[in-house]
């Protein structure tokens, strides 16, 4: 129930449409049903979860994907209670976000530290934010590959010199870290 079919012109449209609906109805099963004693633990749900690349083949479907993108993330949470997180500065970061000089932003994603589509198209927005009101950071759990042109164009630009953060695989630890930054956005990019 975790993978999404790319439906590269393969199929039909009634095809893509059924198997849309049918994941639909999938996720809205366990969010009704889900029995407790199935809880996924944090890490064993992670490593399904990137595994099986998601919901990624969703952007090529041409659709509105809002719907589904809802409907997983709600059984997401219902499969892995532990998903269920909010900042405990999170009404101060709202406030501050009122008034302060910079809006703080980070992105998150393994895909921004290697040769990845999703390097190439959000790298000239993380780098062409204006730094007159965005202060912007990027992390990932890896390091970038700086052999490669695009993770050398970012990591190396003067706009982002100390502006990487190394997230631990651990997600308390790296809710942790993220914490200490008071980051007004963060955006998954992927």
């Amino acid at each position: 129930f975790f993978h999404i079919n790319y439906f590269n012109g393969t199929k039909t449209e009634k095809d893509l449409l059924e198997y849309r609906e049918l994941k639909l109805e999938i996720w809205n099963y366990i969010e009704r049903h889900w029995n407790k004693k199935n809880d996924f633990s944090l890490e064993s749900f992670l490593f399904n979860t990137q595994k099986c690349s998601m919901n990624y083949p969703l952007c090529y479907h041409n659709q509105s994907n809002k719907n589904l993108q809802k409907h997983f993330c709600l059984s997401a949470r219902r499969m892995c209670p532990k998903l269920n997180y909010t900042n405990p500065k999170i009404d101060y970061l709202k406030e501050d976000i009122k008034t302060a000089s910079k809006i703080k932003i980070c992105f998150i994603s393994n895909f921004l530290s290697i040769n990845s589509s999703v390097l190439k198209d959000r790298m000239n927005i993380i780098l062409n934010l204006p730094r007159d009101k965005f202060d912007v950071y990027y992390a990932s759990n890896t390091n970038p590959d700086t052999e490669y042109i695009y993770c050398g164009k970012l990591y190396f630009n003067p706009k982002m010199k100390n502006k990487f953060i190394l997230l631990p695989l651990d997600v308390v630890e790296t809710r942790n870290i993220l914490e200490t930054h008071n980051f007004h956005i963060i955006i998954y990019p992927d």
